[in-house]
């Protein structure tokens, strides 16, 4: 295959990647405030009454980003790329499989989010999650201690995120 179409080929499945994952949009581990109206966009407010996650960017909506092809876009989001991307730009994972990784992170995720009580939400989700699994390491007493599935998911979801997601490159750029 020429270089050209193997480049494109992977541009094509990255970009496939990213936006069905959306968890760096979502503030799930990282926060980029972007301003709508510098991209021409005015959005209603009724479409950010209620993002998914407290520190999602408002330029995620519907479930994609709407600035993702735009050459505005912001270096931050233009050049972080999680462990999955790599694996997947190395041709070590599949789209597919790289979707489902996905898939079941924010289903996790998700899950963790009904049942966990409210905290600090000026910071990152999965951050929170590990401040929260921490304090219930240390804390046994059973007035503050989560149920078992609850834990199981944390779980579940920290040794998916450190295995495919962190460390994230190109957020120092």
């Amino acid at each position: 295959m020429p270089r050209q179409k193997k480049n494109s080929d992977a541009a094509a499945r990255s970009s496939q990647l990213c936006l069905s994952c959306g968890m760096c949009c979502l503030g799930i581990f990282f926060f980029q405030e972007n301003d709508p109206r510098q991209f021409g966009l005015e959005l209603e407010k009724s479409a950010r009454d209620d993002p998914p996650y407290p520190l999602t960017c408002p330029l995620y909506h519907n479930s994609a980003c709407l600035i993702y092809d735009d050459p505005r876009r912001p270096s931050i989001c233009r050049a972080c790329q999680c462990q999955l991307l790599i694996k997947l730009l190395a041709d070590e994972i599949s789209l597919e499989s790289g979707r489902q990784i996905v898939r079941e992170i924010k289903t996790l995720l998700g899950a963790i989010k009904k049942r966990m009580p409210s905290l600090d939400k000026s910071r990152p989700f999965f951050f929170l999650v590990g401040e929260f699994w921490k304090l219930h390491q240390k804390d046994h007493s059973s007035a503050h201690r989560p149920d078992g599935p609850l834990l199981m998911d944390i779980a579940a979801v920290k040794s998916l995120v450190h295995r495919y997601i962190l460390p994230f490159e190109g957020l120092d750029k």
